[in-house]
């Protein structure tokens, strides 16, 4: 039987010389020529135990190729292409449909094609919709151990086989046959349907997981009450419905956060709200939605995950042109824009010139939108009453009994038309398309309905800019309230606007002048209580806001609200010796500031933002500027009257210039990284994950959420599914916790302070007997030391995990977190005049090392067993020879 494997990754080399050594004609195909040549060599890309030796040993009967057609001729092709996340957080299977695609000319409707590689429920049922007729889908995950992979390929705990509906029986029994090794060594098969043998893989790494985080969690109880982790552990492991594998404690199992005061626009209950990530936790188990990108423009997607770990180690802080940028975890996924298409690219690994995609519209609705102020004015006013006469004398029989449990003489309420708000608690109901007036006192009144026009918009923007609310109590204790704008004497058009706009709803007002200032004076409770708490707006300088209504209103809505806000808090300035302008708000609310960055790009008008702190100012500044000639005359109209003076200038601009570092598009624009910055953290990070995996943070980026693992994977699926995912959601968080607290565990032994020490790091791959350092909690470790100013001498029994690592401190030989780590291809040299010895991984040779020989070299006897790995007579021993041993939740 000749077979084809396609992708000489991990997954497909191994599969490629297993099957060529048990006797099968086997042609391996990948797009990497270089690879090719090696491999043709004997030389593997990747270090397994006794995989360079069968390799060799195999040419002739193993052949590769980076020429698909090579593959001709194949009865049955196996699948081992890599599915990294894509842009919408899960799973990227465009490879795998890309190798099927690549497969169908060589196809003649006799074939098998095998995935191998890890995917998605759902995949297999896709690929042989592709297929056709030409071949026949199987799926048949992969469960290779790093480290022990050829091993587990002879030797695999099981097979899982899974099959279509209408699979011949042909298909089946030349599976079998294929694999007649492992059904001669009576290896147990799970013959299944697709989608089952598709979820057993992510079933089985999680639920591993599971166990992992569990026992971790145990262990910090252990070492709190005095018990031993390890003799728990044995003790549960005992139990054939528990097994003793997996429950091992240590330092975790190795995801992407933000820093907790980056900005999100969230749709609330409430309503629409710029927040900090911190502030997401009070809506943790309320609905909600995240503003993120549809492929053209800004959109709603649900929030499905939201979680908080704490996190020491570095930020990666991100710059944009327009002081734009984000703050996130060095693992962070971020969306770079290149030749059309979206990609992801780590945090730490971005560089300068890639360019970062800012969308624009989309943020807003057809209809303008009604609100109706009765029922959350009486929730919030105090004797609040309510005036109508015409719904009144309508709906009198049907509120009689009320309005005699209130009033003495009932028929006096038929005369005034007014009611107290409580007579209709329960009947608001019949309040539908009425619209009477609220008030507390009469001549003071607001009406019961308002539409969220241009005009009542531009007042909120007023508000937003020159507003204020104080609050005072009567003598018989209620509270009332008093709204104030002010402007400056000579904003005559402005205040006669905003005056304007109060009679047009029927808010009685005074206007008080002092010195250089008008301020126009409303003695409305409800009124305040409309403004702050329907439209939440805010009171003070301090904590104004874009109302969440505006948000959602028609575009032109939305400017006229910028269009009162720039009037009060804005400025133009001519700059160059009069030749140039530009247009800017102050506030020193983040919440306004972000939220209005966001109404503009909405509109297509991309503001800079500065933070500053003035002199003798005890909080930020934040600087909205406006630059560019389309832009700054779009806004400067906003100024009405006062424009007039500037529009000279504008007609002697005499060219308009592009931007630097940025394209301009129809819906988005694209800035190029100016940089990129590392800066130490401690504290919590927030993660979020979105219906799309797509988010807008920061100054209004498109950024991932988070990196799927095979736990987070998992995680997404259920999500997709629409079910919680409890169990897999607090494995993620815990495991997250497990290398902090370790590491708080080494400092606390040196008073809190490393800086200065050494320590040796033994083991640095993710686990033992591999060159793999993805996620590696030892490499994790090692960034956490040297932060604090440690300096960290690596070793691990595997060459080629040295040799990745020497690579990776070439690679970033500028940054801080390789000046401090030395790799060594001794142990003993790597202890020598050490602080303290570090297991990462978990080798059991430590223990055949000669402690004695480490003990004289050491500078301080201290041993951190982070995978508990060292005996417990050699712990006890090492212990009465003057070591400081800790492990995790281990009692000597």
């Amino acid at each position: 039987m000749r077979i084809g494997v396609i992708g000489t990754g991990y997954v497909g080399l191994i599969q490629a010389v297993g099957l060529a050594e048990l006797g099968f004609e086997v042609v391996a195909y990948d797009i990497d020529p270089s690879k090719i040549e090696k491999l043709k060599r004997g030389i593997p890309p990747i270090y397994e135990k006794d995989l360079e030796g069968l390799l060799k040993k195999n040419l002739g009967r193993l052949s590769f190729t980076s020429d698909i057609n090579d593959l001709k001729g194949c009865e049955v092709f196996f699948i081992c292409v890599g599915t990294p996340q894509d842009a919408k957080g899960k799973a990227n299977i465009n490879f795998v449909f890309s190798a099927v695609e690549s497969l169908k000319p060589l196809l003649g409707g006799k074939e098998i094609v095998v995935l191998k590689s890890t995917v998605p429920v759902g995949t297999n049922r896709r690929v042989q919709q592709i297929l056709g007729d030409k071949a026949y889908a199987v799926s048949n995950p992969e469960f290779l151990r790093e480290g022990i992979a050829v091993y587990d390929f002879f030797n695999p705990e099981r097979v899982v086989l899974g099959f279509g509906e209408n699979t011949p029986e042909w298909v089946k029994e030349k599976m079998l046959s294929l694999y007649g090794y492992f059904v001669e060594k009576k290896v147990p098969f799970v013959v299944t349907n697709w989608e089952s043998a598709e979820l057993i893989k992510y079933a089985s790494n999680t639920f591993l997981a599971m166990k992992i985080s569990f026992v971790n969690e145990l262990a910090r109880l252990a070492e709190k009450t005095g018990a031993d982790i390890r003799d728990i552990a044995t003790g549960m492991g005992l139990d054939s419905r528990i097994g003793k594998k997996f429950l091992n404690a240590g330092i975790g199992w190795g995801g992407s956060c933000f820093h907790p005061k980056e900005v999100v626009c969230v749709k609330t209950p409430e309503g629409v709200k710029v927040l900090e990530f911190h502030q997401l936790e009070k809506y943790e188990n309320l609905p909600l939605e995240v503003l993120s990108w549809n492929g053209k423009t800004f959109s709603w997607k649900k929030l499905k995950y939201l979680t908080r770990r704490f996190y020491r180690g570095n930020l990666v802080r991100v710059r944009l042109p327009l002081g734009r940028g984000v703050e996130v975890t060095e693992d962070h996924p971020m969306v770079v824009y290149e030749n059309g298409l979206l990609k992801q690219v780590l945090a730490k690994d971005l560089k300068k010139g890639q360019k970062i995609l800012l969308p624009s519209g989309g943020l807003e609705s057809e209809n303008l939108l009604e609100v109706d102020l009765f029922k959350p004015l009486s929730q919030r006013v105090e004797n609040l009453k309510y005036k109508n006469p015409a719904f009144v004398k309508k709906h009198f029989a049907t509120l009689k009994e009320e309005i005699k449990r209130v009033y003495r003489y009932p028929h006096d309420v038929k005369r005034t038309g007014v009611l107290k708000a409580g007579v209709l608690k329960d009947k608001t109901q019949l309040l539908k398309g009425e619209n009477g007036r609220l008030f507390t006192v009469e001549r003071n009144s607001v009406p019961q309905r308002v539409v969220l026009d241009g005009d009542l918009a531009r007042l909120l923007g007023y508000f937003a800019s020159s507003g204020w609310i104080s609050e005072e109590r009567t003598a018989k204790g209620y509270k009332c309230y008093r709204v104030g704008f002010t402007f400056h004497r000579e904003e005559t058009e402005y205040i006669e606007d905003l005056k304007g706009v109060l009679r047009k709803i029927g808010v009685n007002h005074t206007e008080l002048v002092k010195e250089n200032t008008r301020a126009v004076v409303v003695n409305s409770t409800p009124f305040a209580v409309a403004l702050k708490g329907v439209f939440q707006t805010g009171t003070n300088s301090y904590d104004k806001r874009v109302p969440p209504q505006i948000f959602e209103s028609p575009k032109w809505v939305q400017e006229e609200f910028l269009k009162g806000l720039f009037r009060g808090d804005g400025s133009v300035t001519a700059v160059n010796g009069g030749k140039n302008l530009y247009v800017e708000l102050a506030t020193v609310s983040k919440e306004l500031a972000y939220g209005v960055l966001l109404l503009l790009q909405n509109l297509g008008i991309y503001a800079s933002l500065r933070v500053k702190r003035f002199n003798k100012s005890k909080v930020d500044t934040y600087l909205l500027r406006i630059n560019g000639r389309e832009q700054v005359e779009r806004v400067g109209k906003w100024f009405g009257e006062r424009w007039k003076e500037y529009e000279n200038t504008l007609k002697g601009y005499k060219k308009t210039i592009n931007p630097p570092c940025r394209e301009i598009f129809e819906n988005y624009q694209l800035f190029e990284v100016l940089e990129v910055e590392k800066v130490p953290y401690e504290g919590f990070v927030y993660s979020v994950e979105t219906e799309n995996g797509l988010l807008i943070a920061g100054g209004g980026l498109l950024v991932h959420n988070c990196f799927p693992k095979d736990v987070e994977a998992l995680i997404w699926q259920f999500r997709e599914h629409e079910v919680e995912p409890k169990l897999p959601k607090a494995t993620k968080e815990i495991n997250e916790e497990q290398l902090i607290w370790f590491f708080n565990k080494i400092k606390r032994h040196y008073g809190g302070n490393i800086s200065g020490k050494t320590f040796a790091l033994l083991g640095l791959a993710f686990k033992p007997n591999t060159d793999d350092l993805r996620e590696s909690p030892a490499l994790k470790l090692a960034e956490l030391l040297i932060e604090e100013g440690a300096f960290v001498k690596g070793f691990d029994y595997v060459k080629g995990a040295r040799e990745n690592v020497r690579k990776l401190v070439e690679v970033k030989a500028s940054t801080r977190y390789t000046y401090g780590l030395t790799v060594y291809d001794d142990l003993y040299d790597a202890v020598r005049d050490a602080d303290g010895v570090i297991i990462a991984v978990e080798y059991k040779e430590w223990n055949k090392e000669d402690w004695n020989r480490i003990g004289e070299l050491v500078r301080h006897k201290a041993l951190f067993d982070g995978r508990n790995v060292i005996e417990k007579d050699l712990a006890r021993e090492l212990k009465n020879r003057g070591w400081h041993y800790e492990g995790v939740g281990i009692s000597l």
